[in-house]
């Protein structure tokens, strides 16, 4: 919040700069001596006002913004009436302007720091598993710089989450399903007393641990079991005919996008919005490449190697849907994560960007949180695809 207010007071002057090159469009617009490419140049400032504003999360602000946008976009000069829409708006674009601060709210969490000290390193929680695939996994986990810790029983995994703090609570929680609970599920009998220590778990660990997985495994598979388990905030995995080094995966990558440094590239033409983004998502491990000039993107691509692609719709001489297409139809490419993000609340652009290939259409204001949210989410789905 802190980085957000000191950038907004650098970025405010040229919010304003920009309102005053409005208005001095817009006045020859009501007088009638404006020309066309005046319009379009008055429209696209509008444009870059939406999204630095949306930076911030001045949704008032941006929403104002966004009326502007529309009146100018049309296909001729505007007519008197249409343009006399233009003073008042951007009067109260002006106010709202100067008496807003940024709302965005602040990081929820920290990036893992890297380091060689072994309590860095992800944490497997092994609860109730046979003891052959227990001592497999935590040799493969030594192998792969992973911890694990032991528990026999449900019980014992909740007592140890009640008292573990930080670096000892576990990245994913993995446990296996015995016979006794695989019966009491599939005949919906419970424990005694209505007890049911899986479910109360996996329901537990979703609510006050948020950030954390439980893979339930079983050597028998249905999907009655696959409901429970997922109704409940866990993952199901059947191990029949898996290796341990297949269920070692499977693990690991529910933990991966969470804690691996990510590399990502963001195209847009909007340069407030590229200078506010890195260290806005930094605390979510993203290492943010930022490009303005999409002429440049076939060249920077090829250096950065990003793991995901973040796209603007409308920029100069290029746009985002052109890039989308050219990176699909390039095998090397054709894979990675693309996400539009866009002032543009648009259904039918964003229709546009689901036919070209995208993985995910978003709006601006978005806060980092959820940005870096939808990036590891698609991260997440690319390499749970890829096991085998």
């Amino acid at each position: 919040m802190a980085f957000l207010q000191e950038t907004w007071l650098k970025t405010k002057p040229q919010c304003q700069e920009r309102l005053v090159e409005l208005r001095a469009i817009v006045d020859r617009l009501v007088a009638g001596t404006s020309l066309y490419s005046e319009q379009q140049q008055a429209h696209q400032i509008a444009h870059k006002l939406i999204g630095t504003l949306g930076v911030f999360g001045l949704t008032s602000a941006m929403s104002i913004a966004r009326d502007i946008e529309v009146v100018l976009n049309r296909p001729t000069l505007l007519a008197l009436t249409e343009a006399q829409e233009l003073p008042i708006l951007l009067a109260e674009l002006n106010q709202n302007i100067e008496s807003t601060a940024p709302t965005q709210p602040p990081p929820a969490a920290t990036a893992l720091d890297t380091a060689s000290d072994r309590s860095q390193l992800p944490l497997l929680l092994l609860v109730d598993l046979p003891s052959n695939l227990t001592q497999s996994l935590t040799a493969i986990s030594k192998q792969r710089e992973c911890r694990t810790v032991t528990m026999a029983t449900i019980s014992d995994a909740k007592n140890y989450l009640a008292t573990a703090v930080d670096d000892h609570l576990p990245t994913v929680i993995l446990i296996g399903l015995g016979i006794d609970l695989q019966e009491s599920m599939l005949h919906r009998s419970g424990y005694a007393n209505g007890e049911r220590p899986l479910f109360d778990f996996i329901h537990h660990v979703a609510r006050q641990f948020p950030d954390r997985s439980v893979l339930v495994l079983s050597d028998r598979d249905d999907i009655q079991q696959r409901l429970e388990i997922v109704r409940h905030g866990g993952k199901f995995l059947g191990t029949s005919g898996l290796t341990t080094e297949q269920i070692f995966l499977a693990a690991t990558s529910l933990l991966q996008p969470a804690n691996a440094m990510v590399k990502v590239m963001v195209v847009d033409d909007d340069l407030d919005w590229l200078h506010a983004l890195p260290q806005l998502l930094a605390p979510w491990g993203l290492k943010l490449t930022t490009l303005a000039d999409p002429l440049q993107f076939w060249t920077i691509l090829q250096s950065v190697q990003p793991d995901a692609l973040v796209l603007d719709v409308k920029m100069p001489d290029i746009n985002g849907f052109e890039l989308c297409q050219v990176l699909r139809s390039d095998p090397h490419w054709r894979h990675l994560p693309i996400l539009f993000l866009t002032a543009a609340n648009d259904p039918i652009a964003q229709q546009e960007a689901f036919n070209v290939g995208a993985d995910d259409y978003l709006c601006k204001p978005i806060g980092g949180g959820e940005l870096a949210q939808r990036i590891r989410h698609r991260l997440a789905r690319l390499h749970a695809a890829q096991l085998p």
